[in-house]
């Protein structure tokens, strides 16, 4: 199991050197980049739908901070320390229902009118609130009856929204259901739900507890049709939509649906308690929950509800389901678990699947770093990666440590400079594998070369952690961290007006062996980055771009930035001028 109280404490190594505010800001920070798998550049972002976005505050109503991953809703709240009391759990629970019961979001602060449009957005189904302490609370727990006013609480707000609402208080000992994402109560709607299943055949294990049947495809999709309202309420990851597994799905559904049998691992019900109907072949499930095989479920449900009548009573085909019978919330979460624990939890674990980035890890490997493709993976490394001499000034000492590298990360800045798309780059969701851009970024003209990737990578990494802000800066830090893709995007547009004689393109052999030459030379990369700096400072400062800008920097760094030709031509003016 990941020790995640000790990952949260190495991320705040230096809290003897921060104010009060700073360390509940780097607790914050730890929360949402190892709890909730979210990445450096998400935090720069500050924005809901494509990173995180920051509100914490006078007249926050309790919201730090907010993110939307797919059609859920997050709403966190940090306490560091002795901000933690049972008296400020009270309040964090009547603060979000005066925010969730809100009839209007007129008079809320800037930020927080985009959270209350989440709250009620269409595409929204499901919210889930967290209030996080470093401290232990399981006897707080107990003694100040935290779950039932959460229950209450859910059971309010559920039915005033008309969407599954999830509030948690968590400490220490409940971080790993966080990541896991089986910190769940069931509705009352759910616990009270019945459903009738049709099976080909069955048995029954010697305890009366579980049902292995074979059913079919059609009588499993008309289950999750009457149902889909609340039957993935347990389920530890959303539908994905078609990425590459569940095209493999539906392509089978099509086109060999009886091989659903050989080729499918099946899913597992969860419920309250089955009942055989003897003389017939229907199982009636009470409280059914779908805890894996989500995609398998949804992806058979939507060929199905797809097709013709006379197609959805006539596909043919099976497939393997287990239904087991449990009274405790504390064995489903269990099952919840260990079912899932060897399939992909989060996004970034979809890398892991790629045969492409397998092969990356194995060259990244061979050059001294560990390329993380799954989550968390690097915390148990056994072997020892040293990284390269020539590429430490890149880094500080924490990296030089380790050596490793995420990714999502490694993906945004390879899109920011090499495909020179640093506005694109800040909504990663899109080139995840299986997504609608993946298959754009890697395919068969993809370099396998890992300086392609650890170079950006490296000089993105120079300008976050390690390169000193001048105080003298035209824009302010918030602008400045925002603005990192764009700023390392402009350092290799240096590289390659000021050195690439010949023109070269980017994806060539030729364009990184000049990056590599003038990355790995400290001196020259110095003056690299005093020009970038330069370039930043008076393309910020130019009256057009002031203007353009207006008071929205996170519209102008999506968009703007790649789709207005004179914008474009702004910086290139200001970049020959500096070479």
């Amino acid at each position: 199991m990941v020790n995640y109280e000790k990952i949260i404490n190495e991320y705040m190594w230096e809290e003897g050197k921060l104010t009060t505010v700073q360390q509940g800001k780097r607790f914050l920070d730890a929360i949402l980049l190892k709890l909730f798998d979210r990445v450096d550049t998400d935090l720069e972002n500050n924005d809901i739908k494509e990173g995180v976005l920051f509100t914490d505050g006078a007249n926050d109503y309790g919201v730090d901070c907010s993110f939307v991953d797919g059609d859920i809703l997050y709403i966190i709240q940090g306490k560091y320390r002795t901000d933690h009391s049972y008296t400020n759990v009270y309040n964090f629970i009547e603060r979000m229902a005066d925010f969730l019961g809100l009839n209007d979001g007129k008079n809320l602060k800037k930020n927080l009118v985009d959270v209350y449009s989440s709250l009620h957005n269409d595409n929204v189904n499901e919210i889930k609130i967290y209030y996080i302490t470093n401290n232990y609370i399981q006897n707080e727990i107990n003694k100040y009856d935290y779950n039932n006013k959460c229950e209450d609480f859910n059971d309010e707000f559920s039915a005033l929204l008309s969407k599954n609402v999830n509030i948690h208080i968590v400490g220490y000992e409940d971080y790993d259901k966080i990541h896991t994402g089986i910190l769940l109560e069931l509705p009352k709607e759910v616990k009270n739900s019945t459903t009738k299943l049709y099976v080909a055949r069955y048995f029954e294990n010697r305890d009366a507890t579980t049902i292995v049947a074979e059913v079919a495809l059609k009588d499993l999709a008309r289950m999750v049709a009457e149902h889909k309202n609340y039957i993935f309420f347990s389920n530890i990851r959303n539908y994905k939509g078609l990425n590459s597994i569940n095209k493999g799905i539906k392509d089978t559904y099509e086109k060999k649906p009886k091989d659903f049998w050989y080729y499918n691992n099946g899913i597992t019900i969860v419920c309250s308690s089955y009942e055989i109907n003897k003389g017939t072949t229907a199982i009636i499930i009470k409280a059914p929950q779908i805890v894996n095989g989500c995609q398998t479920a949804t992806t058979i449900y939507n060929c199905w509800n797809a097709s013709s009548q006379y197609d959805k009573e006539n596909i043919d085909g099976t497939i393997l389901v287990k239904i087991i019978q449990d009274s405790k919330s504390k064995r489903r979460n269990n099952i919840t678990k260990y079912t899932n624990s060897q399939t992909a939890v989060s996004g970034k674990d979809f890398f892991a699947l790629d045969i492409f980035h397998k092969n990356l890890q194995k060259n990244f490997k061979d050059a001294g770093y560990f390329y993380e493709i799954q989550s968390n993976s690097a915390k148990n490394l056994n072997s020892n990666f040293y990284g390269n001499k020539k590429y430490e000034h890149l880094f500080d000492a924490k990296f030089n440590k380790y050596n490793v590298l995420t990714a999502k990360e490694v993906t945004q800045t390879y899109i920011a400079t090499i495909l020179e798309m640093p506005a694109k780059a800040k909504n990663i969701g899109q080139f995840m594998p299986g997504c609608d851009l993946y298959e754009k970024v890697y395919n068969d003209k993809t370099p396998t070369d890992i300086r392609f990737y650890l170079l950006p990578y490296g000089v993105w990494y120079y300008f976050k952690k390690v390169f000193n802000l001048p105080v003298n800066y035209v824009i302010n830090e918030d602008k400045w961290k925002a603005s990192l893709l764009y700023v390392v995007y402009t350092f290799f547009k240096i590289i390659d007006k000021k050195y690439n004689d010949k023109g070269a393109n980017l994806l060539s052999e030729e364009f990184i062996e000049i990056c590599d030459k003038h990355i790995s030379d400290q001196n020259d990369f110095e003056e690299l980055v005093k020009l970038t700096f330069n370039v930043i400072k008076d393309f910020y400062g130019d009256s057009m771009i002031k203007k353009t800008i207006g008071d929205n920097i996170p519209k102008f760094l999506k968009s703007t930035i790649e789709s207005n030709t004179e914008v474009k031509e702004i910086l290139n003016d200001k970049i020959n001028a500096v070479i």
